[in-house]
């Protein structure tokens, strides 16, 4: 790979890396505590809050980011145990 793919792979992947984190962090909190989670939203702060598999599956979605992220960083090649040229 080039090195401007490389560049272009690695600083993408830290920013998927990044936004995952963030996003499991807050769906994390979000599956703790929905109620007051929910009070800080800021539309609507005395509104229904999420249900578990609403949060469950927003967490699901950032996992896949942030290992998406790391597999851009890493390499794919490099992941799947093949020799990466």
């Amino acid at each position: 790979m080039t090195k401007i793919l490389r560049f272009l792979s690695n600083t993408i992947g830290f920013i998927f890396v990044l936004l995952g984190s963030f996003g499991i962090l807050f769906g994390i909190i979000d599956m703790i505590d929905p109620v007051g989670s929910k009070m800080a939203d800021d539309g609507d702060p005395f509104g229904v809050p999420h249900n578990f598999a609403e949060s469950f599956s927003l967490t699901l979605v950032y996992v896949l980011v942030f290992c998406l992220g790391i597999g851009l960083i890493l390499g794919f090649k490099k992941i799947a145990g093949l020799s990466a040229k």
